[in-house]
């Protein structure tokens, strides 16, 4: 690094490694960044393009150097134990613990030294002491003394200084246009433009007065298209004048009348008309509620009045929205949270309008209200109840993966409290409250959404994998699993498909009743299979079949193998010296499926995703991933386990991970988020990956592992360390949020900033998305994102308003 003292002093100051790493290697020195006044134009000399962030860290260690710092506490900072060798993350360590000078480390006790055992902390302490005193002359320099620009970068900022001096300036140029109006030099304000005489600046004036382009030309005896060209000519050529530019935004992007436009801005109708002459409008303007609302020029009394004489409110999303029926079941529903039908909703919709409007609940029938309804933030229940649900398609579909992995069980028809059991936590996060309303949530997404969900059929049958919805096939499903039980009780049947599919017994027993009387007597399953009797196949057998636990349809393929007219029932099950436990077969010497699969994985090198999956078992998906939780499986690639056996014969010890997960969690603040590419940006660095060698993808994975993280799924995995648990799964909104630590900034300014931070490639499309649906706003105009919506505003029109 070019200057490292000053790198550290920035540090000391706030400044985020990436900015201070460039002024370094930039060999700009301190006191040029904390006394420059033209931020932007030396950041372009230094990098070559504008960083809004980068220019508003140094706004902040200059606020810091002149208000909180002085050369004392520089020449104690904590930072300058670095210039002896001390590594930057352990320094970030000592500052998270309370340790945020050199003199505060002599305090240490041995618990604390031990925590911090990468260095001998003490002697940190007395050789950066030593350094102080030994360079205290060349340190003073530095904090004192403005050095000057290197040459390249002194030269580029002067280049920049001149460009952003004219940008500014903005001079009229001297021309002949100008002559035209009868001066050499136009005046800065359109008030003074007004009074200038100059030829046809009468007609000009006529029109700004409010007379029409006939009334004009029957003055002058020209016809109205040639009135228009003359006040082209003259309007043209013309610059921003300077009460115009404040002025014009809320003429071209609010539905705003003359008389609005004199009311609120203290203007006149010339300045409105000019605007309206000169400027085009937007292709969407906005009502001038929203301008009253966000200027600040009223109170919200006084603006809630104005729109209930406009017959509109303000709804619970602090948008002004017409006063009419489809709106007003939105307010009730997001207001009240109960559950309705359409008969209880009614009355709740009549107070409304009561308290709200003077005019009567419009009369509309049952079915058109519950059409009204079914368009609204709604989940529907069965019989005809709903109620309010929070999240749109869009945030739903951020949970896909984990939605979609429900699906990997066997081919087969479900009921639908199957999958909702099946994941109490989701269902927790998504706030779906019964078996139901995932029916209809799973309707409302698309079932073309989930690869294995053909079908769910009146909220409560589930068709899945090669299973459809119709009769040979559904049939077919449940021969195989009377197949399944030859021999046995009817009623161990429908106990069986309530234990292993959740379908209702007496569902069941209808069923297979009135389907497959020919083959029940007496109530026993009589299915007339041949079963083999003799030894040879069963010697054949067991020579194929000899792990601990095979999924159903892998054994019965190995039974087909060796004779295709036999099928896998429960007797050759036990035959084979295993028990049958649904969906899965487990080698008799086995208690449960759990131990079975831990005998069967962690006795092998390896396990392969692509395997697991094939199964299309939630038992088998789970299993993996609680292994690779307790580290008694390690994911190494996207395809790949390994073993612990196998891994602790490098000589690397299960504790080892535990340990490298703990020092993340050191290095990282409480609550903020953090990628693996941004950690290691910051200077995180482990003996453990020096010892291991994998590819980012291990490390990564690893930190998922840690029960006191969450995660965002994004192109790449976003961590958040000791976020409240409050059962809120973190979204991608909630990241963006924190990370916009500034009241507002350009998009593409701030996702290159997350890019070079986090290692994100957010497609900018899907940010835009997603600030829909969270309190920051976007402006496309300004293309940039705020903190909130008064702040877009007040970055538009503020100033802009008399």
């Amino acid at each position: 690094m070019e200057n490292e003292i000053t790198y550290y002093f920035l540090r000391t100051l706030g400044m985020a490694p990436q900015y201070s790493r460039i002024v370094a290697e930039s060999n700009v020195h301190f006191v040029t960044i904390v006394n420059e006044e033209k931020i932007r134009e030396l950041w372009k000399a230094m990098t070559g393009r504008a960083n809004v962030k980068a220019e508003l860290e140094i706004e902040k260690i200059k606020e810091n150097w002149e208000n909180e710092f002085d050369i004392q506490k520089m020449l104690d900072s904590i930072f300058l134990v670095c210039m002896v060798g001390v590594p930057e993350k352990v320094v970030l360590r000592l500052i998270k613990n309370g340790f945020n000078n050199i003199h505060t480390l002599k305090n240490m006790n041995d618990e604390q030294l031990l925590r911090y055992r990468e260095i001998d902390v003490s002697l940190g302490y007395r050789d950066a002491i030593v350094w102080v005193d030994q360079n205290r002359e060349n340190i003073l320099a530095e904090l004192t003394t403005e050095a000057p620009l290197p040459e390249n970068i002194k030269k580029s900022y002067n280049e920049q200084v001149v460009i952003e001096t004219e940008r500014k300036a903005k001079p009229v140029k001297r021309s002949k246009n100008m002559r035209r109006y009868g001066v050499e030099h136009l005046p800065d304000s359109f008030s003074e433009f007004c009074s200038l005489e100059y030829k046809n600046s009468d007609i000009l004036m006529l029109k700004l007065d409010g007379s029409t382009l006939q009334e004009i030309g029957d003055i002058k005896g020209v016809t109205r298209e040639r009135i228009r060209q003359i006040i082209w000519k003259i309007i043209q050529p013309l610059p921003e004048f300077s009460d115009i530019e404040r002025l014009k935004n809320l003429v071209t992007h609010y539905e705003m009348s003359v008389e609005d436009f004199c009311r609120y801005t203290g203007s006149n109708k010339r300045v409105y008309n000019f605007i309206k002459l000169k400027y085009d409008k937007v292709a969407e303007q906005q009502p001038i509620e929203e301008f009253l609302l966000h200027s600040g020029k009223l109170s919200r009394e006084q603006v809630d009045i104005i729109l209930k004489e406009k017959g509109k409110f303000i709804n619970h999303e602090g948008e002004i929205v017409g006063f009419k029926l489809s709106n007003i079941v939105d307010e009730v529903l997001y207001k009240h949270r109960d559950v309705f039908n359409i008969k209880t909703i009614r009355p709740y919709l009549l107070d409304y309008y009561s308290e709200h409007s003077s005019e009567e609940m419009p009369s509309t029938s049952d079915r058109a209200l519950a059409g009204m309804i079914s368009r609204q933030k709604v989940i529907q229940r069965t019989n005809g109840y709903f109620r309010y649900y929070p999240y749109s398609i869009d945030e739903i579909l951020e949970f896909k993966e984990e939605l979609q992995t429900l699906f990997d069980v066997p081919d087969g028809v479900y009921g639908i409290e199957y999958f909702y059991d099946s994941n109490i936590d989701l269902m927790n996060v998504l706030e779906i409250y019964d078996a139901t309303e995932l029916a209809n949530l799973f309707k409302k997404i698309g079932y073309k959404n989930f690869d294995r969900l053909n079908d769910i059929v009146r909220q409560s049958q589930v068709y899945i994998g090669s299973v459809a919805n119709n009769d040979s096939s559904k049939e077919a499903f449940y021969l195989s699993i009377l197949n399944h039980f030859d021999g046995h009780p009817l009623e161990e049947v429908a106990k069986y498909l309530f234990d292993n599919y959740s379908i209702h017994q007496g569902t069941a027993l209808s069923y297979l009743g009135s389907h497959f009387s020919q083959f029940i007597q007496f109530g026993i399953i009589e299915m007339d299979h041949h079963l083999p009797d003799d030894d040879d196949f069963y010697e054949k057998l067991s020579e194929v079949l000899y792990k601990p636990i095979y999924t159903f349809d892998q054994a019965q393929e190995i039974v087909k193998n060796i004779d295709e007219d036999v099928a896998l029932t429960a007797n050759v099950v036990v035959k084979a010296g295993y028990d049958d436990r649904g969906s899965s077969i487990v080698r008799a010497d086995f208690i449960t499926v759990d131990s079975a699969l831990e005998s069967l994985w962690l006795n092998s090198d390896y396990v392969f995703n692509s395997e697991v999956k094939k199964s299309h078992s939630i038992t088998f998906t789970q299993k993996l991933y609680n292994l690779e939780l307790s580290h008694d499986l390690i994911r190494i690639d996207s395809e790949r386990y390994m073993s612990i056996k196998k891994f602790e014969k490098s000589g690397v010890r299960k504790s080892d991970i535990q340990d490298f997960i703990d020092e993340v969690l050191d290095f990282v603040k409480q609550g903020e988020y953090f990628t693996w590419v941004s950690i290691c940006e910051q200077g995180f660095h482990s003996e453990f990956i020096d010892r291991t060698g994998f590819d980012d993808y291990f490390y990564d994975r690893l930190i998922s592992t840690s029960e006191h993280v969450d995660t965002i799924n994004t192109v790449k995995k976003v961590y958040i360390y000791g976020m409240n648990n409050d059962n809120k799964k973190p979204k991608l909104t909630d990241f963006i949020e924190q990370k916009l630590n500034v009241k507002k900034i350009d998009i593409d300014d701030f996702l290159t900033d997350i890019q070079d931070e986090f290692g994100l490639e957010l497609p900018k499309s899907t940010v835009i998305e997603k600030l829909k649906s969270s309190p920051l706003s976007f402006s496309s105009e300004m293309n940039k994102i705020y903190i909130d919506e008064d702040t877009m505003y007040k970055d538009i029109y503020e100033g802009e308003v008399l």
